[in-house]
């Protein structure tokens, strides 16, 4: 049945004015083999700061309890393994989704952006959370030296702590920001680049390596500089920050071969057995490791340059292996993956307090340090993330936090706009959609599910925002409001993804008319990483679908304009797209050219889905399997060709053969009830009128009425029904 989402207007005048932590495997547009990723690395954050609570090897900034040398040992090598390449995995993931944020939102936004999501969570830690989390010390055993009231100094607790993350990542996307805004847009390869080889891998492990040995000269492992603990390892954050734009850019976690990713792990393996030890000079299996971890933290030792080769390959190897992995094995997102996804953002800054007070209550047990220990993380993760969930709850938190769960909320409030299929079959989805350009706004809240397979038309007059609706769903301009799934991906967060998938013959011809069909196919095709075999099959195939094969050696400037566009269409279909944006097909072609156009959008029919924009009334009629009616932004009916017809009241009009003045047509008005000019005749809603009803009202004013009959209802009439004008006034 057909959907009205706005009434129409009880009167007509006609003066009226017209007014961004998946082969990637997806899951409502995520990459879930990141997201995975995510997951276990804040896992690992949250059991590092138990580790460092619970005095691993001295270098905690809160002590619950001295564990004897055993214990302090393991818990050692436990954390400066952790040290050494979580946090770099995290900027990687980072760095992966900087660019698309970049061009979608643009920069301004980009970066408003990112400092609201990561400036005021960094106040907050800071100026909040690490206070709350001090004042643990009030709990602390006598021995280990406690606070007190009395000594307690608020601007002394006043630390980043593990925040520096989103201090160094703000810097990071402002300097990123800039970059771009001198070397231009970046061109991205939508086919997806090959994977670097393992030279070009062993080269960039041996530079990260070198840069921090000598950085480490100057500023060695634990010492803290400016409030950031880690910049001894700021070649390694910024090397994969640089790593992870660039494989965004360049397609390279699709194309990261398997084997690479494997011989990452057995390298990382292999670096910590045989160069993690000899950095120590052989003495952390030892109990006394204070000189060893000396020398190995940096000052231009021997051991600071093999512990600098050691982490530059656990780094780069694990990072390569766990994405291979989790790539393979992460096949779906259940409701507690999606939980777990969408609160490790939070997680990651609120469970330092938690990890201080749960240390501190399990302190009181009985229990043996190592028990202690224990029940701590197996209490500490489950809350944290709890904690993170209840605090994104909070009105506006979400929108800082980034979580899906205030998409997927107005997702479930706007259901009732459109049934639309399950989301198996789904092509597109929008949840109050809207766009603005100033104080003027283009799109207004625009709600829709487009099935896989159909062609669907948004249907309405020049500027009510239909071409800037494609846009948005393209990723080619960036929503002022709400969202938009397309081939099963996020624009916000997946607009790579979304690229890949879809393709847009545009309004204007986007032909090279020096070049011939076959020029013009071979290059789109190029520009889509085809070899020349691929190339001329799918150019052959596109050539003889849309009847073009008979003049492909000709220049395209001697083409008709029917010819041009069919060119267009066959240009967007190269890539072979899931989802097909024809935007206004037959503008400007004569009413032949335009109706051997259709002949062929009806041969795409149910190969793929297709998004067509029209102005013609006849166009949509005779080709969507479903209309949305847009008129000043806004959906105002959804529903098949037929299902619209049946919104008129009767579904039959009168049609007067007449030429008639605004005088006479208000005369009509008057008698009738509704009356509209239509191709050189009236048109009035009414089907029983007698004609001799009809000559009386024009008769005295001059018009000579030649007859009339009855006609059944057309699109213009449900447009008119609904919005009170024709579609082209």
């Amino acid at each position: 049945m057909a959907v009205i989402t706005r009434s129409a207007p009880e009167r007509h005048d006609e003066s009226t004015a017209e007014t961004t932590l998946r082969a990637p495997v997806e899951s409502g547009g995520r990459l879930l083999y990141l997201d995975r990723l995510r997951i276990w690395l804040t896992m690992e954050v949250v059991l590092h700061h138990v580790a460092m609570a619970f005095g691993a090897g001295g270098l905690a900034f809160y002590y619950v309890d001295l564990p004897d040398a055993i214990v302090s040992r393991n818990l050692l090598v436990f954390v400066l393994v952790n040290q050494a390449w979580f946090m770099g995995a995290f900027f990687l993931v980072a760095g992966y989704f900087t660019p698309g944020s970049l061009d979608r939102k643009g920069t301004a936004a980009f970066l408003r952006s990112r400092l609201i999501r990561l400036g005021i969570p960094l106040v907050v830690f800071t100026a909040v959370l690490n206070p709350i989390a001090m004042t643990g010390w009030f709990h602390v055993d006598e021995q280990l030296g406690p606070m007190t009231w009395d000594t307690f100094d608020y601007v002394d607790t006043v630390r980043m702590g593990p925040t520096w993350f989103l201090a160094l990542l703000l810097i990071f996307s402002f300097g990123y920001a800039l970059w771009r805004m001198v070397v231009g847009p970046r061109v991205a390869d939508p086919a997806g680049g090959s994977f670097p080889g393992l030279l070009w891998i062993l080269a960039f492990v041996v530079v990260l390596a070198a840069t921090e040995y000598l950085l480490r000269m100057v500023l060695i492992i634990g010492e803290s500089w400016g409030g950031f603990p880690s910049l001894a390892y700021l070649p390694q954050y910024l090397g994969m920050f640089v790593v992870g734009t660039i494989a965004s850019q360049r397609g390279w976690l699709r194309s990261l071969p398997a084997t690479t990713g494997i011989v990452g792990l057995v390298a990382a393996a292999a670096a910590t057995v045989v160069l993690f030890p000899l950095a120590f000079s052989g003495e952390w299996f030892s109990m006394e490791l204070t000189e060893a971890l000396n020398d190995a933290m940096g000052d231009g030792t021997w051991q600071s340059a093999v512990y600098a080769a050691w982490d530059a390959a656990l780094v780069v190897g694990l990072s390569l292996g766990l994405i291979v992995v989790l790539r393979a094995t992460a096949h779906r997102e259940g409701a507690l993956g999606r939980f777990l996804t969408d609160t490790s953002y939070g997680t990651y800054i609120v469970h330092i307090p938690i990890v201080v007070y749960t240390a501190v209550l399990v302190g009181n047990t009985d229990l043996s340090h190592t028990g202690r220990l224990i029940l701590t993380a197996v209490i500490a993760v489950p809350v944290s993330f709890l904690a993170a969930a209840a605090v994104s709850s909070i009105p506006g938190a979400d929108h800082v936090l980034g979580s899906r769960r205030q998409r997927r909320r107005r997702q479930t409030a706007s259901a009732h706009h459109e049934p639309g299929p399950t989301h198996g079959e789904v092509a597109i989805e929008t949840s109050d959609l809207g766009r603005t350009f100033g104080e003027f706004e283009a799109v207004k809240g625009v709600n829709l599910s487009v099935r896989r397979g159909e062609l669907f038309s948004l249907l309405g007059p020049n500027g009510a925002g239909k071409t800037t609706t494609i846009r948005m769903l393209c990723c080619l301009l960036q929503p002022s409001g709400g969202s938009a799934r397309v081939a099963g991906f996020d624009t916000e967060f997946d607009p790579i993804e979304v690229k890949r998938r879809v393709a847009v013959s545009p309004q204007e011809t986007a032909v090279a008319e020096h070049l011939n069909a076959w020029e013009n196919l071979s290059l789109m095709a190029r520009l889509h990483g085809f070899d020349r075999e691929k190339t001329r099959r799918r150019s052959e195939e596109l050539l003889e679908m849309l009847g073009l094969s008979g003049r492909a050696d000709e220049r395209v400037k001697n083409y008709s304009g029917g010819m041009k566009r069919r060119l267009s269409i066959a240009m967007a279909l190269v890539s072979d797209p899931e989802v097909l944006f024809l935007d206004e097909p037959t503008l400007g072609l004569d009413p032949q050219s335009r109706r051997g156009l259709w002949e062929h959008i009806e041969k795409l029919k149910g190969q793929i889905t297709i998004v067509l924009t029209t102005h013609y009334l006849e166009e949509a009629d005779a080709l969507a399997d479903r209309i949305a009616i847009i008129d000043g932004g806004e959906v105002v009916a959804l529903g098949t060709p037929d299902e619209l017809k049946e919104l008129v009241p009767d579904g039959q009009t009168t049609v007067i053969e007449a030429e008639v003045d605004d005088k006479a047509l208000n005369a009509l008005r008057d008698r009738f009830g509704s009356a509209r000019r239509c191709d050189g005749s009236v048109v009035v809603d009414d089907p029983d009128i007698d004609l001799e009803d009809v000559i009386d009202v024009l008769r005295p004013l001059g018009v000579e009425v030649h007859a009339s009959y009855r006609n059944r209802v057309t699109l213009d009439d449900v447009f008119v029904h609904l919005t009170g004008r024709q579609l082209r006034e």
